[in-house]
């Protein structure tokens, strides 16, 4: 059953919650109403125990780059691996800087957020450096970082959404230097303007962004090998021109090799819709009352767990399960306490138990896990 984790009193707009590559703990952070960073870490191998929300790297500010300036707070948060296993946080500030906070080479701490590339009137106009990034393109600042998850990470990539929707992408550059990376560059042409952008890993081969543009609400798809991420496909329809989403997901339920992505996506209308492998066409995931307004995969290594899951306009909480016969189970109810939820997120303990947590209309987290492998309690 749903139980609260944490404080009550404390406020939170969205958490993310993942299992650490090494030592294999949970590990869940946290986004404040005011912009700063919390963590909460799991203490003993069952999972039972946290250690309690703690202000994440400090309260994020510009004193050391800009003194005097105002202090501005992250609007996102993203979190992934490394290729070499270290955990590292993204997020935009409201100002449109990027920045990053990653776990030190000998995991016993954090680095500290510090900017993460360069998107800056003050720097362009100065045409200065810094840490070694270069800065490419043009922009008035990112209003999201967005993150391959764990699942599809080892992946050193990030891309941005601007403030005016245009894409970005940032490659690291391993190198010597662990957080090396090119620098902010447009992805694409710059022609296309996104609203919402998810990157997944159909297979081994590949990854992919899929997102929705923001003049007509259509789903777009840009793909490389992973290997060569300056060889991307470019943006190329994945729909008919009337197929119109607000939000998308997308799984990897297939093999290693060759397969190709489940993707979700939510409807004008908050009805469900779904792409299968293969397919050339969306067709509706659940019955006109299923209504949902959020969407959140559940995929972790191993195939062990295969999912989806959203919040309802009125705040409910749905999820459908990959059966063993490969087909999908219907959209059913996933329990709330009284208030529902607004946001919902996922991680996979040493154990094999799915752990979900949530935020609540009033910003207080809550927290299930699994019994045992693959079984809710009721």
């Amino acid at each position: 059953m749903w139980e609260l984790f944490g404080d009550p009193d404390q406020q939170f707009r969205l958490v993310s919650a993942v299992r650490a590559p090494r030592g294999g703990g949970l590990e869940v952070f946290g986004l404040a109403e005011d912009g700063s960073v919390w963590q909460n870490v799991s203490t003993t191998p069952s999972i039972d125990d946290w250690t309690g929300w703690s202000l994440f790297g400090g309260r994020l500010g510009l004193g050391r780059v800009f003194p005097g300036r105002s202090k501005p707070g992250l609007v996102s948060l993203g979190v992934n691996s490394s290729w070499d296993g270290r955990l590292r946080v993204f997020g935009a500030a409201s100002d449109g800087s990027a920045w990053l906070n990653a776990q030190t080479w000998g995991m016993s701490g954090w680095g500290g957020w510090r900017r993460f590339g360069v998107i800056s009137n003050w720097m362009r106009r100065f045409g200065l450096v810094r840490d070694g990034w270069l800065q490419f393109g043009d922009s008035e600042g990112l209003r999201e970082v967005v993150v391959p998850s764990i699942e599809v990470s080892l992946v050193n990539v990030v891309f941005g959404l601007g403030v005016d929707d245009n894409v970005w992408i940032n490659i690291q550059d391993q190198g010597g230097n662990p957080e090396r990376w090119r620098g902010w560059q447009e992805f694409g042409d710059g022609s296309l303007r996104l609203s919402t952008l998810a990157i997944g890993r159909p297979d081994d081969l590949t990854i992919e962004a899929i997102g929705i543009r923001s003049d007509d609400n259509t789903v777009w798809r840009n793909a490389a090998p992973v290997w060569d991420l300056d060889q991307w496909s470019g943006w190329q329809p994945f729909g008919a021109p009337s197929d119109q989403f607000r939000a998308i997901a997308s799984l990897r339920t297939g093999g290693p090799d060759g397969s190709e992505s489940d993707v979700f996506g939510l409807a004008l209308d908050d009805t469900m819709w779904r792409r299968a492998p293969g397919g050339n066409a969306w067709g509706q995931f659940g019955g006109p009352a299923d209504l949902t307004s959020t969407i959140t995969p559940i995929w972790n290594n191993g195939g062990i767990a295969i999912a989806v899951a959203g919040t309802g306009p009125d705040y409910s909480t749905w999820h459908a399960d990959l059966l063993p016969s490969g087909q999908w189970g219907p959209l059913q109810p996933f329990g709330s306490p009284g208030t529902g939820f607004r946001h919902l997120d996922f991680a996979l303990d040493i154990d094999l138990r799915t752990h979900a947590f949530a935020v609540d209309p009033n910003g207080a987290v809550w927290h299930m896990s699994q019994t045992t492998p693959g079984t809710w309690p009721p």
